[in-house]
Formats: C-alpha cells, sequence, structure tokens
C-alpha cells in the first residue's frame, strides 16, 4: 500500500533523566507507565504521535517519516555531562527506539529521517516532498500542531488525511489494552492542558494571518516561515 505516515512533532521537547530512566532494561510496564507520565509533557505528546504513526503505518504498509529539524530539543546528561541538542525528527526517531524495545511497535521499523523544517508549513510540505504517490497521513494531538490545523496545511496535498493519535490507533486496529495504556500515559494533565490550548490558538491566528498575507500579497515565503527563520534559531 502507498502512501506516507508521518507524526508531526511538538516542540521544544526536553528527554530529562525522568525519560531517559524509561529506556532502562527489565523496567515492568507499570513502572514504565508511571515513569512515562512524569516526564514533561511536550516529550510525552511525542511518544503519544510515534506510537500512533509507527503501529498504523505498519499495519497498512506504509512508510513512515520524520521531518521535523528545529534543534532545540535537549537531551540531558548525568553527572554534570553537557547536555545535547537535536532536531525533532532525531528525537523522534530515539522515541520509536525506545517504543521498540519495549515491544510496543515492531523493532524492524525504518522510518525516514530528514531535518529541514522549522514550522508546520514547511513539514507539510517536507513530508509531500517524501510521498512518491498514495495518501499523505499526518498524525498531530492538540497543540503544535493540532490535528484540525493540520489538516489545513495538508489539504493542497490530496489525498491527505490528519488524525489524532487516538483515531490513527483505530484505524490500525491497535486500541488493545496495552498499546491504549500507553497512550493514555502520555496525555496532557492539570495546567498543561490549558497551555497547549493557548498555544495552538496562537498558532491558529499565525496561521490565519499567513494565509491572508499570502493570498493578498504573494510573499515569496509565507508569514510562518519567516517569524519561525526569526524566532527558531537553531542553537
Amino acid at each position: 500500500m502507498a502512501g506516507l505516515v508521518v507524526p508531526f512533532f511538538r516542540g521544544p521537547a526536553r528527554l530529562d533523566l525522568r525519560a531517559r530512566a524509561l529506556f532502562a532494561r527489565g523496567l515492568s510496564d507499570e513502572l514504565f507507565l508511571r515513569g512515562l507520565r512524569d516526564t514533561p509533557a511536550e516529550f510525552r505528546v511525542n511518544v503519544g504521535r510515534v506510537l500512533a504513526a509507527a503501529l498504523l503505518a505498519h499495519a497498512e504498509r506504509r512508510p513512515l517519516a520524520f521531518v521535523e529539524g528545529w534543534r532545540s530539543n535537549v537531551i540531558e546528561a548525568p553527572r554534570e555531562r553537557r547536555a545535547r541538542v537535536v532536531t525533532g525528527s532525531w528525537l523522534s526517531a530515539l522515541i520509536l527506539r525506545l517504543l521498540a524495545r519495549r515491544g510496543v511497535v515492531p523493532a524492524r521499523l525504518r522510518p525516514t529521517r530528514i531535518s529541514v523544517s522549522r514550522c508546520t508549513f514547511d513539514e507539510a510540505r517536507a513530508a509531500a516532498s517524501l510521498r512518491a504517490d498514495g495518501e499523505l497521513v499526518g498524525v498531530a494531538g492538540t497543540a503544535c500542531p493540532s490535528a484540525s490545523r493540520l489538516a489545513r496545511y495538508l489539504r493542497r496535498f490530496a489525498p491527505s488525511t490528519a488524525l489524532t493519535p487516538r483515531e490513527a490507533l483505530a484505524r490500525a486496529g491497535r486500541l488493545d489494552t496495552r498499546t491504549f495504556g500507553v497512550l493514555r500515559a502520555t496525555g496532557l494533565h492539570g495546567a498543561e492542558a490549558g497551555t497547549a490550548v493557548a498555544l495552538e490558538g496562537a498558532a491558529w491566528a499565525t496561521h490565519l494571518l499567513s494565509e491572508i498575507e499570502s493570498r493578498l500579497f504573494a510573499p515569496r515565503s509565507a508569514l510562518e516561515q519567516r517569524l519561525a527563520a526569526r524566532f527558531r534559531l537553531d542553537r
């Protein structure tokens, strides 16, 4: 089956020492889920997106790709060693390795990884450039971007679909107890949900202004791209 599945990254994310502990071999499912719920919100959200995208790609025999290129995601190091700063696609690949080690996704999945984008506008085009034919499926959540906003970015690349992680898992037929337990552990809680709503509202405003400007003035690059280049400098 042709097409492509891409989880759209929420960043910047931080893989702190709590998240690093999830890679320990021999960790029980109970301790893994408890530890996952305690990791930073952005990291958890991306675990859910990668999980759903990977299982959908496997179920439908579609290629899997990671495209986020903003180099601002921090991997903490123990014993006061210097932290690493990586792209979103690099961190997505690390998350996929974690899920494969847990046996939640197939170990044989080999995603395509490129790091060329700094905003959703660019990510959608990067994903489309990797698709030879067939459906382009994007997996997002409630913010950075929401599935509804992602659908607007992808609509010019028909056939395309934007799904939430739960929708992607349902389509893949993988809402079993163990998989759903991992997805549930990645959910936002408390003030995190309110922060996500505010962030997505600001992103919607920027996107709509960008669309209006592009229709009226046809600039060389979209407002979203210019803002990303101005404020999202690589570290």
